[in-house]
């Protein structure tokens, strides 16, 4: 008898999963040559002197900054008030916006998944607001986070 293995290949938001067996085994990021620079930062304001919000799945907006062109766009955060699940929605959410980067104060374990799964990488700080968190990834005073920093659930 031969054991065979099931494995799955999808795309997403220019990155290729591989997926075995219910866990993603590896990706592979797309790079185009008009892909631009995007981090996403937690908030409850609609500017770059925002607050940044301390909280990654109850945060009510997330602030997508390019980089290269030093412009930005808000987006709500839509699952803000689920019962349950609001980190993991709004996580996917993240990776829909084509970020690479995400800068907030808390971030859950299974909403730290999904952005590590969706090849985005994850800075926890306490900086008051996104403007100074900016400064502070620009001039790499900020730790890639190599484990999420709450247990979640948080309201």
């Amino acid at each position: 008898m031969i054991d065979r293995a099931e494995a799955f290949i999808f795309y997403s938001y220019n990155t290729i999963f591989f997926q075995d067996i219910g866990r993603i085994t590896g990706r592979l990021v797309l790079i185009t040559k008009d892909q631009k620079m995007k981090i996403v930062f937690t908030t409850s304001g609609t500017d770059i002197n925002a607050p940044l919000d301390s909280r990654f799945g109850r945060s009510p907006r997330f602030l997508v900054y390019d980089m290269d062109n030093a412009t930005f766009e808000v987006v709500d955060n839509q699952h803000l008030s689920a019962s349950h699940g609001a980190g993991i929605q709004a996580a996917q959410t993240v990776v829909g916006t084509g970020a690479e980067v995400v800068i907030t104060g808390h971030c859950g374990p299974k909403a730290f998944r999904v952005l590590q799964a969706g090849g985005i990488e994850i800075f926890h700080t306490d900086v008051p607001t996104i403007a100074e968190a900016l400064a502070a990834y620009r001039e790499g005073r900020l730790n890639s986070a190599s484990a999420a920093n709450s247990k979640g659930h948080q309201i």
